[in-house]
């Protein structure tokens, strides 16, 4: 395996990493935004669907859904980005080792 393809796999395990650190705080922050208006009163408290804030989305996600509840959507995501990182990694460090090839003691100039 050359060192391109390292370095892009090492890119794609940190998109993955991002995502399912990342996804749970989406999902939340994307039910309190997509709520019809702020929580008033104690009944909503147990309201599935009103959240008072982010640690409060988490809490009813997981009390309502479980704690898969707050990965909704990451599959795709997560296949996007490692893809995405992949390529990206792939061709930066297989451009910068041509760019050192050609210029072995650093950029002209």
């Amino acid at each position: 395996m050359d060192a391109a393809s390292i370095d892009a796999a090492a890119g794609a395990v940190g998109g993955f990493v991002s995502n399912l650190v990342m996804t749970p705080v989406t999902v939340a922050t994307s039910r309190i935004q997509s709520q019809d208006g702020p929580a008033s009163t104690e009944k909503e408290d147990d309201d599935p669907n009103v959240h008072k804030n982010l640690v409060d989305a988490v809490r009813k996600i997981v009390k309502y859904q479980g704690i898969l509840g707050l990965f909704a959507g990451m599959l795709p995501a997560a296949v996007k980005q490692m893809i995405t990182s992949y390529i990206f990694y792939y061709w930066y460090s297989a451009m910068r080792r041509w760019v050192e090839r050609l210029h072995p003691g650093g950029p002209p100039g």
